[in-house]
This record gives structure tokens, C-alpha cells and sequence, in this order.
């Protein structure tokens, strides 16, 4: 007999530990969400699409932080879209990173003086 009201107690206090614990990480989520102002979104200054016609588009768009971005695609020989970009923005200590990027049949190559450079392969 008293084997089982241990037993009991023991399951009493860990199904108290666990609602003690549940809502703690919910507040902490609801917290995070009524922290987000909605003030603090971007504004879109330019935005510009063109109709996609088949593998055929155009856009670009520029954010009030300096954020830009553009992308052209075209049919290429096997009927995919083929695609030339760039995409820019300011880093935190005010620097200006600047990618520019093709993806067609020779795969995906991006140019910019911001992306690390492998080092030689060993001969």
C-alpha cells in the first residue's frame, strides 16, 4: 500500500513539473511576438515586374535600407530559364556588398570581391 501512494505522489509531482515548465516556454513565444513592432518593417521605394512569358521574366526591387535585387530569366536551349542577377545591401559597419550571379547550363557561378576564396589545392 504504501508502495503505490508513492508511486502516485511521484507521478503527482512530475505532471506538476511538466505544466510548471509548458507554459513558461509559451510565454517566453508570446513574448517574442508582441515584442515585434510592425513599425519596424521595410518599405518597399521600387518595385518592377515583368510578365512571365514561358521561361521569360524580369524583376527588381529596392527596400529603404539600401537592399536591392534583380533577376532576368530567359528560355534556355533545353527550355529551362536560364537566369543573371545581382543582389546588394549594406553591411552593419556600412560596407557595400555587391553579388552578381548566372545560373544556365554551365551551372551556378556568382561573382563578387565579398565571397571567400577557396585556397589552392594542394599539389
Amino acid at each position: 500500500p504504501k508502495t503505490n501512494e508513492k508511486m502516485k505522489l511521484i507521478v503527482a509531482l512530475c505532471l506538476f513539473g511538466l505544466a510548471l515548465a509548458a507554459p513558461q516556454f509559451q510565454n517566453q513565444q508570446q513574448q517574442q511576438l508582441r515584442n515585434v513592432n510592425p513599425n519596424n518593417f521595410l518599405r518597399t521605394i521600387s518595385y518592377d515586374v515583368a510578365p512571365i512569358h514561358n521561361a521569360n521574366f524580369r524583376y527588381a526591387y529596392e527596400t529603404e535600407n539600401n537592399i536591392r535585387a534583380e533577376k532576368v530569366g530567359s528560355e534556355g536551349s533545353q527550355g529551362q530559364s536560364n537566369m543573371q542577377g545581382s543582389y546588394s545591401f549594406e553591411t552593419p559597419e556600412g560596407d557595400h556588398v555587391q553579388v552578381n550571379y548566372i545560373a544556365d547550363e554551365g551551372g551556378f557561378r556568382a561573382e563578387s570581391p565579398w565571397i571567400p576564396v577557396a585556397p589552392p589545392m594542394p599539389a
